[in-house]
């Protein structure tokens, strides 16, 4: 089974759409581009579900039903995590 893919993603805290997140935070999701879900166009921005297991080192996290892999990240919130 292919497994979506989010592109130029970033993670933000669930209550507030401008706070930017740290990965291992709580109540955190992903909002990026997603490509290869057939629930969504390719190229839409979507905000996932709450993140249950975040893999940035192996570039992926999960929600309750939902594995994505992790493509590009965006500029911004590479810088806010240190240039990782």
């Amino acid at each position: 089974m292919i497994k979506p893919i989010l592109e130029d993603w970033k993670i933000i805290n669930y209550y507030s759409i401008a706070s930017l997140a740290k990965p291992e935070d709580d109540f955190v999701v992903v909002v990026g581009k997603v490509y290869n879900d057939s629930r969504f166009e390719n190229g839409k921005i979507i905000r996932t579900s709450v993140i249950k297991v975040a893999n940035i080192k192996d570039g992926y996290v999960e929600t309750r039903n939902t594995t994505y892999l992790l493509g590009e990240i965006d500029k911004d919130y590479k810088l806010f995590l240190g240039g990782i």
